[in-house]
């Protein structure tokens, strides 16, 4: 799994973040919201979910069903919840039993682990910074883990299944899909 710890040397780091994007690990146009963090005395890590990021199969899905697929930029391709390679690997894990979505949830836990295992106050904090796309996989996380702490995000988006169904929305974001996402009760 790919990760970067970025932190001040000469700081005591006042806790730690894992800042997500559904996009990969940090980079350089995160750069602002990363240097914020560090200001305020935080640690930061970053990481690749499983498909994505430095993980992304690097090649474009073309179909005779749908000629347009592979006009537009690559991220949209990619990512396409009907007909992409993203789309063919969460079909393919929903097929074998292992849903995409909780993959992530799975990823994300490998990465807090590692990060508490190499933390020396193993009972500190973590919160997790996540952009637009990736703030509906955190809200999730922190539901289940009560020792992550989420910050506030006035921008972001959480993917609600019930909403999208009731509007009949035919394109959804393909990383969210689970079987029977639409019932999850809410709490």
């Amino acid at each position: 799994m790919p990760l970067l710890h970025i932190h001040d040397d000469q700081a005591q780091p006042r806790g730690t973040v894992i800042w997500l994007s559904m996009s990969g690990k940090a980079t350089e146009k995160d750069w602002p919201e990363i240097a914020k963090l560090l200001s305020q005395g935080y640690e930061v890590y970053s990481f690749d979910f499983r498909g994505l990021g430095e993980l992304r199969m690097n090649y474009r899905a073309r179909s005779a069903d749908d000629p347009a697929l592979f006009k537009g930029d690559f991220d949209q391709a990619y990512v396409s919840p009907l007909s992409s390679v993203l789309a063919d690997y969460v079909y393919d894990s929903l097929l074998t039993g292992r849903p995409y979505f909780l993959q992530l949830m799975d990823d994300l836990k490998i990465a807090e682990l590692f990060i508490r295992g190499r933390s020396t106050r193993s009972d500190a904090p973590l919160t997790i910074a996540a952009t637009n796309d990736a703030y509906g996989l955190a809200t999730r996380f922190s539901e289940i883990d009560p020792a992550i702490r989420l910050l506030a995000d006035d921008n972001a988006t959480s993917v609600d299944w019930s909403a999208l169904v009731t509007r009949g929305q035919e394109e959804w974001p393909i990383a969210y899909l689970l079987p029977f996402g639409a019932f999850i009760p809410r709490q």
